[in-house]
């Protein structure tokens, strides 16, 4: 394995051992390396190779819930924990997820790369919804980064959820 910098090479043994070429003082080029995780990184890349996809963190908040109408798009995905995500929750023509005050329930799933590519379709990445990365809470108190859609339409005239809670919602289409 080979990491650059502008100071000079290190190269990697079979034995973990590094060889660098050229670091420089105090080894700069080694905590480049080491910062930028050669070996994770080079795992990564022999696991895309392989043809198996890195697992993302997805909070969901609407439909996509255990129990809900689109819960089975989602039967792929590993099932983490109960969560919360730190914004406002509505009831437009579907659950809608808005930036602000209090926090909205949900879940957390780990999905791979191609289920995400199918979800951004179905939520209408882009159009309906935009897809970000947010910190969301755990039911463990963990707080992890996760994807999560973001209503992109006006909320005016739709029904806010003060609970932040779509399960608490009686008719939600």
């Amino acid at each position: 394995m080979r990491c650059s910098g502008a100071t000079g090479t290190a190269r990697r043994h079979h034995r973990g051992r590094i060889d660098r070429a050229g670091a420089g003082s105090g080894g700069a080029l080694h905590r480049a390396c080491d910062r930028l995780g050669a070996r994770s990184a080079a795992w990564l890349r022999h696991r895309r190779l392989e043809g198996v996809s890195v697992e993302q963190l997805l909070f969901v908040y609407g439909t996509l819930r255990r129990g809900r109408e689109h819960a089975p798009r989602l039967e792929r995905a590993r099932f983490v924990a109960r969560a919360t995500a730190r914004g406002r929750l509505y009831l437009c023509h579907w659950p809608a997820f808005v930036d602000g005050a209090g926090f909205v329930v949900g879940e957390l799933y780990a999905v791979d790369e191609d289920l995400l590519a199918l979800l951004d379709a179905f939520e209408g990445e882009g159009c309906l919804y935009a897809r970000e990365r947010r910190e969301v809470r755990d039911e463990y108190g963990g707080r992890r980064d996760a994807w999560l859609y973001r209503w992109l339409g006006s909320v005016d005239g739709c029904r806010p959820i003060p609970s932040g809670d779509v399960s608490r919602v009686r008719s939600v289409p």
